[in-house]
């Protein structure tokens, strides 16, 4: 496991920016942490790294797509109910698509699904502002 504490939303993208640099043709990234821990921020960071110029959160929408190379698909699923609607609606044939970037707000929602090589991240926001993220590869709980 790896950790590291950022301060400012520069730090947050230049570490999604490394984390896509060690997975150029893609993978799912499980993003956990309470609001506003920086999990947005993030998929911002791997978003400016392919080049979108404007990342919308998904909160209402559940899902986002954009046409980079490779393609980004990020999920918000704090308003997901079930594992079975995630199903319902798709979540799973995403998860499985080859050379694509899936990143994942409340992924606890749809643990049982997430691929073996799932990249966790778990984010804190310490006393004094700063987050720690934490990144696990290729293992699931």
């Amino acid at each position: 496991m790896d950790k590291h504490i950022v301060t400012t939303i520069e730090e947050t993208h230049r570490l999604a920016h490394t984390v896509l640099s060690e997975y150029p043709r893609g993978g799912v990234l499980a993003l956990t942490g309470e609001l506003a821990s920086g999990k947005t921020t993030f998929v911002q960071g791997l978003g400016h790294a392919l080049g979108i110029k404007r990342l919308l959160s998904p909160t209402f929408t559940i899902l986002r797509q954009y046409s980079s190379s490779p393609p980004l698909y990020h999920m918000d699923l704090y308003r997901l109910n079930s594992v079975q609607e995630a199903l319902d609606i798709g979540l799973a044939e995403i998860l499985s698509l080859p050379n694509a970037i899936v990143a994942i707000e409340w992924p606890e929602k749809i643990t049982p699904i997430l691929p073996q090589h799932t990249i966790h991240l778990d984010f804190v926001i310490n006393p004094d502002g700063t987050r720690t993220i934490s990144t696990r590869y290729g293992t699931k709980d």
